[in-house]
């Protein structure tokens, strides 16, 4: 004989209260303060508070207090050190596609990750070069120097053109660095909330295709002019294939080759077996180290002609402030790049914040964001934020506080002071080949609209509508066009929120839809559910919704009576 399933039940047992008596019965205890009191509180100052609002400005303080130095200073050297010799491959690579010099993204990733030490809250954010942010300030740069370069009435050199560039990502630096501080102050930290993830997704889907053939033609060396506007993405593969006879045998084979190590080694060793090593492989600090033995004592740049580094300067510029007419020509540019360097760091931010279950601030981070490229435009560096390997690695090596950045910081500047010399012959098809390798995730991101079909049928319009815009037209374009899409489905949610009626079960209390089987209303009773929120824009729906479905007083008016 079956023995009967337990009959689980929920019996409720409350008054019918209105408003007003429910306020009366269960009154709020907080005490009720007017807004000149509010103010009056805000605007309280003493020494004590002056201090704490200091040191809260400053997290590596409190960082310092708690510190467990027997415990976490060893993981947070080595992984710091790990993160490091990320950093110097990336930032030569990143140099090169943000159109600038390789020891640029040198630069751009020291001074952030010292300033991103002291002010940052997120211990598994390390501030330097990122591909999409590269390749965001190439496009500027590109535009600003051609522009400079068609108003001279004579020929200037190169290396004239690539100081008026690096002046560009400075100023393009320096604007963005001052966006990102006032956010901060002002606490604007909420905004990306209003940025959609499937926006994101296909945004950073498109820039990884951009880039990935920006780095083609490098590997190839060919050397026509670049494409810009509307429609350069496409313009640019017609003048691959238009030049496709000029390119270099020799610099293709060393991209080749280095590409399918490093997929290799990634694919078939860091990531197969990543739960048993306790570090990854460096790779890409071993390519590079190879590769410049190689075209170093090979000659492959005089034997032929394969593009290398060439002269790279030891120590760091002197400190100056970037050309204060430059600020409203690149004003727009770095607004969207500061709005993407704060959207990617920060997700990543609080990502690695869930895994290991610690809170961050955004509006100090913003303000750390901001710190970072401020002060990182005086030293010629352009736009900095986190990337996805660096966080992830130091979120797999156990990174415990800010204090990473310390060996971080300390290989770079021991590349930048002393070692930088010795990467004269590094052949640059291989600093293409390792970017073109490091966006195989982002390109892998197309993936994820099969779940945005099932889940969301408005997330993946989102997404490929960016993508594609982006990649077709433009990325700003692109930019532009998911963030009002984005937008507009809020707009359109609350537009087609549905309002229903709520009956009750004949055998048991549940409420639900009138619509099912089985559900009734209660006579004398309307139950009207609506299923968004109720505000100005609703309002005339709720309305509408409320009279079709429950009452209507205009269709029950009575006529006036002559």
């Amino acid at each position: 004989m079956e023995t009967p399933k337990p009959v689980k039940e929920l019996v409720l047992r409350r008054q019918v209260y209105t408003q007003i008596d429910f306020d009366q019965t269960y009154l709020d205890q907080a005490e009720p303060s007017s807004a000149c009191q509010k103010m009056k509180k805000l605007c309280q100052c003493s020494p004590r508070r002056v201090g704490r609002t200091l040191v809260g400005y400053v997290p590596l303080v409190n960082f310092l207090r708690r510190y467990n130095w027997r415990d976490w200073i060893i993981p947070d050297l080595v992984s710091g050190l790990t993160v490091g010799f990320n950093h110097f491959a990336q930032g030569l690579g990143f140099g090169i596609l943000a159109s600038l010099k390789p020891v640029n993204g040198l630069y751009s990733s020291f001074i952030p990750i010292v300033i991103y030490m002291v002010f940052g809250t997120c211990p598994h954010v390390s501030m330097g070069t990122n591909a999409i942010i590269a390749l965001l300030t190439a496009t500027v740069v590109n535009r600003e120097a051609d522009a400079y370069v068609q108003s001279l009435d004579i020929k200037i050199s190169e290396d004239d053109v690539m100081n008026y560039k690096v002046s560009v990502s400075a100023a393009t630096c320096f604007v963005a660095g001052i966006l990102l501080l006032g956010m901060g102050v002002f606490r604007l930290g909420f905004i990306t909330n209003y940025f959609a993830k499937s926006f994101i997704g296909g945004f950073t889907f498109a820039s990884a295709m951009h880039i990935t053939t920006s780095q083609l033609v490098k590997m190839m060396h060919l050397t026509f002019r670049p494409r810009s506007g509307p429609g350069n993405l496409v313009l640019t593969y017609m003048d691959i294939c238009k030049n496709i006879t000029d390119s270099n045998l020799g610099d293709i084979l060393v991209g080749v080759v280095c590409m399918v190590v490093l997929l290799a080694v990634k694919i078939g060793i860091n990531e197969k077996f990543k739960d048993k090593m306790r570090y990854p492989v460096p790779i890409e600090l071993i390519v590079i180290v190879v590769s410049t033995i190689i075209s170093h004592f090979a000659q492959l740049h005089q034997r032929f002609g394969i593009a290398i580094v060439g002269s790279v300067p030891t120590g760091f510029p002197t400190p100056s402030l970037p050309p204060l007419e430059l600020l409203p020509r690149v004003a727009q540019d770095a607004f969207v790049i500061g709005i993407l360097c704060y959207a990617s760091t920060i997700t990543l931010g609080k990502l690695c914040a869930k895994m290991h279950s610690y809170e961050i601030d955004d509006n100090q981070e913003l303000i750390s964001y901001g710190l970072c490229n401020l002060v990182g435009s005086f030293f010629q560096n352009f736009p900095s934020c986190t990337a996805p390997p660096r966080a992830m690695m130091l979120s797999s090596l156990g990174a415990r506080s800010t204090l990473n950045g310390l060996s971080s910081a300390a290989f770079i500047l021991l590349v930048v002071l002393v070692v930088g010399q010795l990467f004269v012959s590094l052949p640059i098809a291989m600093l293409s080949a390792m970017i073109i390798a490091a966006m195989k995730d982002l390109l892998l991101l197309i993936r994820e609209t099969k779940s945005l079909w099932r889940v969301n049928k408005a997330d993946f319009v989102i997404w490929v509508l960016t993508a594609a815009v982006s990649i077709l037209v433009d990325l700003d374009i692109g930019l532009l066009t998911g963030v009002a899409f984005s937008l507009l489905t809020v707009v359109l949610v609350s537009q087609t929120a549905a309002g229903t009626v709520l009956g009750r079960a004949d055998t048991e209390d549940v409420v639900c839809d009138e619509k099912r089987r089985g559900i009734h209303t209660v006579p004398g009773v309307r139950v009207f559910r609506f299923e968004s929120q109720l505000y100005f824009a609703s309002a005339e729906r709720f309305k509408n919704q409320l009279y079709a479905l429950v009452f209507d007083p205009n269709k029950n008016k009575k006529p006036k009576k002559d």
